[in-house]
């Protein structure tokens, strides 16, 4: 799947507005690619809600919020405790996907700027380019090559993002990884 994902931090009383904000500008975008013959999203919308993160949840021990994630709390805004997940995904390579995307993402974040903050779910596609993604091809060393610790991450992570203690140990698993961002080409889909 290619997804466009992102959470919406907002207040608790704003989801329903989140909701009707994204669905109507959603099907909007949907029937004016269609009525150009266009069809760049062929799977479903996933939309889940949660909480933000709270100190009470966090390992003992931890003293701060996680790096990156995007339930944490924004620093300042504590009426933002509820974080609505909008997911729109399709297949690999369908036409149109990455401008619609990027609409998407632009919509969101204009839209939803006066009453709440829009993160990218680092775990899934972010900020689409255009013409889209810039496909690249990483090779990491070998687990076993790699000093533990922070001197060891610290060509992976030039901010120092500082992770925390179990995050410091050489990771178990296949003697190389590699890391593959799909390029995703405008391709007509069969069907």
């Amino acid at each position: 799947m290619t997804e466009a994902a992102n959470a919406v931090l907002c207040r608790r009383s704003d989801v329903q507005r989140v909701l009707s904000d994204f669905w109507s500008a959603h099907k909007a975008r949907i029937s004016r690619y269609a009525a150009a013959g266009r069809y760049p999203v062929n799977n479903t919308v996933a939309i889940r809600v949660t909480g933000t993160d709270t100190a009470a949840q966090r390992p003992s021990g931890s003293d701060a919020p996680p790096t990156l994630s995007a339930t944490a709390p924004l620093p300042g805004r504590p009426e933002l405790d509820t974080v609505v997940w909008l997911s729109v995904l399709t297949l690999p390579g369908t036409a149109d996907s990455d401008p619609f995307f990027a609409e998407t993402e632009a919509f969101l974040r204009t839209t939803m700027s006066s009453y709440a903050v829009v993160r990218p779910e680092w775990s899934k596609g972010w900020a689409y380019p255009r013409p889209g993604p810039t496909p690249t091809r990483r090779r990491l060393p070998r687990p076993s090559r790699r000093a533990s610790g922070p001197r060891g991450r610290r060509p992976f992570d030039p901010r120092r993002a500082r992770p925390r203690p179990h995050l410091c140990q050489p990771p178990a698993g296949p003697p190389a990884l590699t890391l593959v961002e799909w390029p995703v080409q405008p391709r007509r889909v069969a069907g």
